[in-house]
């Protein structure tokens, strides 16, 4: 039997959010202003959720944790364990991987979406399953484009999925066509009534007061109160939005807490990650916090987590700076198993270049990296940068950060950190900085003359320099460059230099000067060894593309469709928009070649979408002369 609804005022609401259990939808999106009740309403949803004989799995995003990709997924996927074995392969791989069981790059997020359906799928047959995640705006990318890929998709599986949302937040959460609850405040009769409740022996003036304050905000009418009680004008300053005002309500019941306390909350705050007591070396229970009603327990596990958001960023902006880089050091020691995090708490700590630093936070922006995390990968290389003792590494890290950007498709980061660059040197010498360059030049206005010959010159100048990976990188470049101008004048110089350092250069890019050089004269078997190249192992998207390229060239680019779609999805997972957009030409010229006109319409949509949101005027303008090629259409 469905319980008394315990909320006051919200009746309607949680009839409404209740539709998730009883079947009318199977994802709803509840949003409101901070203190309006989102948590409460969902509280009210997992209980009646649990009277009805569901197993539900409650995750509580936080900021801290907005830039570890699948910080929120390995949560929402570790209840879900003892069925992973079940999974096919690939998906157990993918699965794996995000869950720390094995290293990888980045899963697609089609196979992590339809592996976490399938386990849900399978979790069901036992019963049946509810995912609440609250605060999700603050959910990392990753996991946020794994969770809608789901619950757009959940009609078979015996599980549904509730969010809440604050009004007004920067979210990259995409929660369009997902059923959605617009929370306002409560009505005067019901606020009232709310603030009796919980008050029930406040003076008429007082009473009043709060009324006025609180504006129907539920937590503004259960905290506002004690601080106006004591004589606080904090509280009632009517410049200052409802939030802030809480925000500093809970920073004066801070302040009267013990000083290890106080610590013990900055950690937590800093860290993102709800403890058990005695994580992070505390050796008490917070008891001071919770009894003025900033932390509270969970019974079923004794963790740890703060009464309501608001609380946290007040413990941060009570802190001094020392006191903030003296909790990132210690919470670097204590997650030193997790590169990202201790690369985090790390550069969050340091001042001062710290070539030891500098390397940890490094390795961090690379773990980042692999597993989707471009934008975060950015910010720490960047960091790694300024904590670099030598100029030389500086710039080298600086040029880094900027590839990583380019790649992402952060195609104006990547210029910010070029002219940057070129304030520091005052040239572009690198070859990790050319490349950037050459991308950006390419990509953005299609310079292809004289983006060729400053890569040109840049292998002629550092090719015997740089390492086997950067030259190949390097000539794959040139390569791409020569395809899109169709130049004789530029093939000729292209296979020149490939011949003059024919062995440092990897497979891919030698196939590529055979069968895109003189095809003629290496026809025979081109097709075999075309195919034989997509089957060889580490090839990064750049490879791809070549072989794309080859397979075009040989009229066999149909045979490996699938797995352009495949790398296609992989690389928008892993944040490599750039490279997707590259593999997407190759996809839709495949699917224009087979006849396959309404799955190249899709591709078209998706890549001009892509395209015109990052600015790569080249794919912008090339991609319509593709789809033009079908038979009848306007010219």
């Amino acid at each position: 039997m469905v319980p008394t609804n315990r909320l006051i005022g919200r009746s309607r609401e949680i009839d409404w959010l209740s539709s998730v259990l009883s079947g009318g939808w199977r994802a709803a999106v509840a949003e409101g202003d901070a203190g309006v009740g989102k948590t409460a309403l969902l509280d009210e949803l997992e209980r009646h959720g649990r009277a009805d004989g569901w197993t539900v799995v409650r995750l509580q995003c936080v900021e801290a944790e907005r830039g570890f990709p699948y910080a929120a997924l390995d949560r929402i996927l570790r209840p879900l364990k003892a069925y992973v074995q079940a999974l096919a392969d690939h998906q157990r791989m993918a699965v794996e991987v995000v869950l720390g069981r094995r290293t990888g790059d980045a899963p697609a997020v089609i196979a992590l979406g339809t592996a976490v359906l399938d386990l849900l799928v399978l979790a069901g047959e036992d019963s049946p399953r509810l995912l609440i995640v609250d605060d999700a705006h603050w959910i990392d990318t990753a996991s946020g484009e794994v969770l809608m890929f789901v619950a757009r998709r959940l009609s078979d599986a015996r599980a549904s999925i509730a969010l809440g949302l604050r009004t007004g937040e920067p979210t990259d959460l995409d929660v369009a066509g997902i059923e959605h609850l617009e929370l306002s405040p409560l009505d005067p009769a019901s606020a009232a009534e709310l603030l009796d409740a919980h008050h029930p022996t406040l003076s008429s003036a007082l009473r009043a007061e709060v009324l006025r304050w609180a504006v129907g905000n539920p937590l503004a009418l259960a905290e506002l109160p004690a601080s106006l009680a004591a004589g606080s004008t904090t509280v009632a300053r009517p410049e200052l939005p409802l939030p802030r005002r809480l925000e500093r309500a809970y920073a004066q019941r801070l302040g009267r807490l013990p000083r290890d306390e106080r610590d013990a909350l900055l950690l937590l705050a800093l860290d993102g990650m709800a403890e058990a007591i005695g994580d992070h070396g505390l050796a008490h229970g917070l008891d001071a916090a919770r009894t003025a009603g900033l932390v509270d327990v969970h019974p079923s596990d004794g963790r740890l987590s703060f009464r309501h958001p608001l609380v946290r960023s007040a413990v941060v902006g009570a802190a001094s700076s020392g006191q903030v880089r003296t909790a990132h050091l210690h919470l670097a020691e204590v997650r030193a198993s997790d590169p990202l995090r201790r690369a985090h708490h790390l550069a969050s700590a340091t001042i001062e270049p710290d070539e030891e630093v500098a390397l940890v936070v490094q390795r961090g922006a690379e773990h980042a990296a692999r597993r989707g995390g471009a934008t975060v990968a950015v910010k720490l290389l960047v960091r790694a940068a300024a904590l670099s003792e030598h100029p030389d590494v500086r710039e080298r890290r600086l040029a880094d950060a900027a590839f990583v950007a380019t790649s992402a498709g952060l195609l104006d980061d990547a210029a910010a950190l070029l002219g940057q660059l070129d304030r520091i040197s005052g040239e572009l010498t690198s070859p990790s900085a050319v490349l950037t360059d050459a991308y950006l030049r390419l990509f953005r206005g299609g310079a292809a003359v004289p983006t060729h010959r400053m890569v040109l010159a840049t292998v002629r100048r550092h090719g015997h320099d740089v390492d086997d990976e950067t030259l190949d990188r390097l000539i794959n470049v040139l390569l791409m460059i020569t395809m899109y101008s169709a130049d004789p004048a530029l093939w000729a110089q292209t296979e020149s230099l490939i011949d003059e350092r024919a062995e440092r250069l990897g497979p891919v890019s030698l196939l590529v000067r055979e069968i895109g050089g003189d095809l003629l004269s290496h026809a025979d078997g081109a097709r075999d060894r075309v195919a034989e190249a997509f089957t060889l192992p580490g090839h990064d998207p750049l490879d791809v593309v070549m072989l794309a390229l080859c397979a075009f060239w040989v009229d066999s680019l149909g045979e490996h469709r699938s797995y352009l779609e495949r790398m296609v999805e992989r690389e928008v997972a892993a944040g490599a928009r750039s490279d997707a957009m590259a593999l997407l030409h190759f996809t839709l010229l495949s699917q224009t070649d087979a006849g396959l006109w309404d799955d190249a319409a899709t591709t078209f949509a998706r890549g001009v979408e892509l395209s015109t949101e990052l600015g790569f005027e080249m794919f912008t303008y090339s991609l319509p002369r593709v789809l033009r090629s079908r038979p009848g259409s306007a010219r």
